[in-house]
């Protein structure tokens, strides 16, 4: 039974295409937490829905049904290579390109997703301990109050034949996840308390301060990545982006040298930025509407509610002084000039797509156009 309740719903919000098949529902719960829910009629469930809302039970019973289907391949074996062979003698009956056709369409079966994106990443990492949001978006992976084990989301989406993967931005941090669509409801279960009671265990702390460690590192050999660091560094002292987003082992020691704990300023960070308001949620799946909705307010209804609208946050400083040329040994045998310049928030004027003439005019290539000229002398490829 779902713990809070709908403060809105809608079923027109989305503008939908004349051959999209699929329904949307957009919700927003009492906690400030918006959701879109779409219905894919091409998902669907060998079941009746009902009886995959409690798909704990599935688990319990995994190993007995591994064991029997270990025993219903040998069983097989004979009789595939019979098939096999009376498929040979048929060949010039025009059936096997139907089979191999219903094969084809029998083995493409469309997933069930989900993905949530808070209104929180990388600008609001302490200079104390930089890198510390994406550091917590690897702590959520680590177990919750009702599924401590810290393995229990990826291992129920990989034995249910799904995966995940979250990233950090500079102001929203995104997680993600496709699972059979026969498991959403498990899978969801589980995803929901990434955002309701994560463990943030110590003894988990430190195996992952040396994974976003391992991320840096991998890095570090990329000139695009060392590149983005030089345009951080070079940024005004004071403004957001003059941080070490990526994050390493000694950005995050740091902290810790310096007496502060890391586990409580990440847990502050948590509860600062991660509540309904600052969430939107997407939920596809081979359900109804009806049946989504019951789902997102049973499992999502618990996250904290927060603030309703998120301040904005807006900046009178320059991102860069003007006038400055930086030059960066490359790693690898490239050539590459990039010019940067800050534009006005384009947040609420979005659907003008200002970027959008900006790149076409000087991505264009045709006669007269800037890259024409460059390349008629030498200086573009």
């Amino acid at each position: 039974m779902a713990v809070g309740g709908c403060a809105f719903s809608s079923d027109d919000v989305v503008v939908k295409s004349p051959t999209d098949r699929r329904s949307y529902r957009f919700i927003q719960l009492t906690n400030g937490l918006c959701a879109l829910l779409v219905h894919d009629p091409e998902i669907y469930s060998d079941e009746p829905s009902g009886n995959r809302e409690h798909d704990n039970t599935e688990d319990k019973d995994e190993d007995e049904d591994e064991e029997e289907e270990e025993g219903e391949e040998e069983d097989s074996e004979e009789e595939e290579e019979e098939e096999e062979g009376s498929g040979e003698e048929e060949e010039g009956d025009g059936e096997e390109e139907n089979e191999d056709v219903n094969e084809l369409k029998g083995s493409v079966q469309k997933k069930a997703a989900a993905a949530l994106c808070v209104g929180m990443g990388s600008f609001a990492d302490p200079y104390e301990a930089q890198g510390l949001a994406h550091f917590l978006e690897h702590m959520l992976f680590m177990g919750s109050t009702d599924f401590p084990d810290e393995n229990e989301y990826d291992s129920f989406l990989s034995k249910h034949g799904g995966s995940s993967n979250a990233y950090t931005e500079t102001e929203h941090t995104c997680y993600h996840f496709e699972v059979k669509r026969e498991f959403l409801k498990g899978a969801l279960t589980r995803f929901a308390q990434f955002f309701i009671s994560p463990l943030v265990k110590a003894d988990a702390m430190e195996r992952e301060v040396l994974a976003v460690d391992s991320e840096f590192n991998q890095v570090l050999q990329s000139d695009s990545c060392r590149l983005q660091q030089l345009q951080c560094y070079t940024s005004a002292p004071g403004h957001p982006f003059n941080r070490f987003f990526w994050g390493n082992k000694k950005s995050l020691a740091d902290a810790m040298e310096k007496g502060n704990s890391l586990r409580d300023i990440l847990l502050n960070l948590y509860h600062d930025n991660y509540y309904g308001g600052s969430m939107k949620l997407v939920v596809i799946g081979g359900e109804t509407l009806d049946v989504l909705e019951s789902w997102v307010l049973e499992l999502f209804s618990k996250v904290k509610k927060g603030l309703l609208v998120k301040p904005e946050r807006g900046l009178d400083i320059p991102i860069w002084k003007p006038g400055k040329l930086y030059w960066l040994e490359a790693v690898k045998d490239v050539h590459i000039l990039e010019l940067s310049w800050t534009l006005p928030s384009l947040q609420k004027d979005y659907l003008k797509k200002a970027e959008d003439y900006l790149a076409h005019l000087l991505g264009h290539e045709g006669r007269g156009s800037l890259h024409f000229f460059l390349k008629a002398r030498g200086w573009a490829t």
